[in-house]
């Protein structure tokens, strides 16, 4: 059973190019597989050549963070540290890839931390949570953007903490609790 999830993702992503089935492969060789250079390679490949949001914003946070500093529930693939491939992976996903919400966070927060060589572009990078928000109706990036106002816009933080909590983003609707709570309205 083991061998047959790969090969039917395989088969899939490779013979009917299917985006989907190539980041399903990057995850089962990851984890099942126990394969994490090919699942490196699946994440770029349906990345560059499919332009699914979902496999660039993995193949750029393994990047980002090489294979000593993942994230916890990440697989290490092997990857060496490379934060200019990390911000490539994230601004095609952003750019090109289906479903580029994640994508265009990650790379709005590269952007205004000024991660590796890059220097901090903070109104781009807010351009692009703010995109995110709306654009792409990602509600995670309107948490997210409304945390960056904490010290600076509290009326912004809380509109952006709103939208996001009426979309479902539940860490939001808490913040928002929170900030009720603290008279910070």
């Amino acid at each position: 059973a083991e061998y047959m999830g790969g090969a039917r993702f395989t088969y899939g992503c490779y013979h009917y190019k299917n985006s989907l089935s190539c980041h399903s492969l990057a995850q089962w060789y990851a984890g099942w597989g126990k394969q994490p250079k090919k699942a490196l390679a699946a994440y770029k490949y349906a990345c560059e050549e499919h332009n699914f949001g979902p496999s660039c914003l993995s193949y750029g946070t393994a990047l980002l963070f090489g294979d000593k500093e993942l994230p916890r529930g990440m697989h290490n693939l092997a990857a060496t540290k490379d934060v200019t491939g990390a911000y490539r992976a994230f601004e095609h996903g952003c750019r090109k890839g289906e479903d580029p919400g994640r994508c265009c966070m990650a790379l709005g927060e590269m952007m205004v931390k000024g991660y590796g060589s890059h220097k901090p572009r903070r109104e781009e990078g807010l351009q692009l949570f703010e995109d995110a928000c709306f654009k792409m109706n990602f509600p995670k990036a309107c948490h997210a953007l409304g945390g960056l106002y904490l010290n600076s816009n509290v009326k912004r933080m809380e509109e952006l903490w709103h939208h996001a909590c009426m979309n479902k983003e539940w860490a939001a609707c808490q913040d928002l609790y929170v900030l009720y709570q603290r008279g910070m309205d």
